[in-house]
This record gives structure tokens, sequence and C-alpha cells, in this order.
């Protein structure tokens, strides 16, 4: 770890990954739409942020030892068997096997790189778990696509209310709520293309209608 004389902040906005963040000698502090990370001795910490729709705060008070994992949509299924469980709020701790924190905190420790990622790679392929997942790869496909939502349902031969909950079940999220920062991230990937004002009040206006949604869906009726 290395202290810091000021610390530092930035905000991540959503995707549609699921990140897996590992740190050593540090403590990681969750709160709402928050996440502060700084210095503790001999501290293994571990993350998931799933499904979050909103920007996320990140505060450093000090540069640890850290690697972090990009998931892709549905790509954590062929790891966790019960992943439901864990898109139940956008972000939280995570240790999800018995030998985790011992592995990850070997692999932490190693300081060749090219080891370290050799090691990484060797422990999540001993916890791959064979299942087909061709439904959801297909409708990840779809989404991606220009097809409507009720297009992609009338396709795969199933309602859009199922496939509202598979969505969910296997991904995080609905196929809308994914559809949208999908189209945001896009957006982001074009900025240094065509920026200009007009286009960065399209992403301000984007970025307050998921908020938006968001907040009306959490609202009592």
């Amino acid at each position: 770890k290395q202290e810091i004389e000021n610390s530092f902040s930035y905000q991540t906005f959503p995707n549609n990954y699921n990140i897996v963040s590992i740190y050593l000698n540090s403590d990681v502090k969750l709160e709402k739409d928050k996440i502060t990370v700084s210095s503790a001795e001999n501290k293994f910490t571990s993350t998931l942020v799933k499904k979050y729709i909103t920007p996320i705060e990140i505060k450093v008070d000090a540069i640890v030892d850290e690697i972090t994992i990009y998931f892709k949509p549905a790509g954590l299924n062929y790891f966790i068997d019960d992943i439901a469980s864990l898109f139940e709020n956008d972000f939280s701790y995570f240790n999800p096997f018995s030998d985790y924190e011992a592995e990850m905190t070997k692999i932490l420790l190693t300081r060749e790189r090219n080891i370290q990622l050799e090691l990484l790679e060797k422990y999540w392929i001993s916890k791959l778990i064979q299942k087909d997942l061709t439904p959801v790869e297909s409708w990840l496909s779809d989404i991606n696509s220009t097809m409507s939502i009720e297009e992609i349902a009338e396709k795969n031969q199933i309602s859009r209310q199922y496939l509202n909950k598979m969505f969910r079940k296997y991904v995080g999220k609905s196929p809308s709520e994914f559809r949208k920062v999908s189209k945001f991230r896009n957006s982001i990937n074009q900025k240094n293309k065509n920026q200009n004002l007009i286009e960065l009040l399209w992403m301000l206006t984007f970025m307050i209608s998921l908020i938006l949604s968001e907040t009306s869906k959490n609202s009592p009726e």
C-alpha cells in the first residue's frame, strides 16, 4: 500500500459488466452510491459491483494492492450456481468460495505480473461450471440488435414477462435497463471521435432519465 497526502474521488458510470475487485491491506466501505478505499494492515477485502444504473462515487484514501476483473454480462453464471441472489443490490462484499481469500491473497502477493495473471486464470478455470447458457447468450445478442423487446420475446417464443424475469435472474437487470446502459456506454466510446456540446447534453439527459426511472421504480405507489 501507499499512503497519499490528499484523498481523491471519481465517478464510475453504469456499464453492463459484473466487476470483481480484490484488495489487500485495505478497508473498503460500501455506502449508497459510494465506495471508499482506505488502508488497513493485513486485511483482505473483495467486492462485486453488478447491476448499478446510476453513477457510483469512488473515494480513494490510499493506494493499495488491487486486482479488478470484468466479467461479461452473464459471465459469472459459469462460475457461480445461485447468482440471482447476488443481484439483490448494486454492489456488495464478495467471497464466493471457501478458498477464495487464501488463493487471492497468494496471487496479490505475487510480484511478477505474468505469473500473477497465470495464477489468476488457473484459479478461475478451476471454478468453471459446465452449463448451457445458449438461450441467455442469444437474448444478449438480440438486445444489442435493433429489435424491440417484444420482437425479441416473439423470436424466442417466450412472453415479454418471462424474458424480463430470466434476464434479471441471469444478467441482473431488465432488458430495457441493459439496453439503455449499453447505448450510454456506446455514446461514451464515441466521445473522442465526435465530442461536442450537443452530445454532452444528450449524455447528461440520458443519465438523468436513468436516475429518474430508477427513482420512480423504487418509490412507493
